[in-house]
Formats: C-alpha cells, structure tokens, sequence
C-alpha cells in the first residue's frame, strides 16, 4: 500500500496485477499519471481517495473492458480522471 505518499506522481500497474486493493493510493495527492494494465479486473474501494491530482489514466484495454472492470465506492478522482485507451508502453 501507497497511503498518504505524497511524494508519488506517477505509477506504472504491473501487468501481473489483477486487483488493486481497497485504498492502495488513498492519499496520494500528488499522484497524477497513472498506468492500468487491462489484466486488472477490480478496483478496490477507496484505492484513488484523495488522489486529487489525478488527470490522466491510460489503460492498456479497449473501452469495452474498462466497462467491464469492477470499481468500489470511493473512486472519483479515479472516474473523474480522462481516460485513454489501448495504451502501448514505450518501455
């Protein structure tokens, strides 16, 4: 778990990651990019809270999965955040 570090703006989501887990970044306010592979199938409550620099997410799926992708209460900056889709990592 990454609660309340604020030193952390950005976060590549392994591909072996299937559940992010209930408030996993709760806190990081400084958290501003973010990497979701589309292995993930869960998203825990609260695991975005207060992640309120959260602007970007790019997911390695299609739009299709996304949807499909569980999401707990808690969520907002994560649902509120733009979104891009088929993502390839350069690295």
């Amino acid at each position: 778990m990454f609660v309340n570090l604020i030193t952390l703006n950005s976060v590549k989501i392994p591909n072996s990651v299937t559940d992010i887990g209930f408030q996993t970044f709760y806190g990081c306010t400084n958290l501003s990019y973010l990497v979701i592979p589309d292995s993930v199938t869960n998203i825990g409550g609260e695991a975005f809270y207060g992640c309120s620099a959260l602007k970007e997410i790019y997911y390695t799926g299609s739009e299709e999965e996304w949807k499909a992708i569980i999401i707990e209460l808690g969520n907002n900056y994560l649902t509120g955040a733009t979104l891009y889709y088929n993502y390839v990592s350069t690295n």
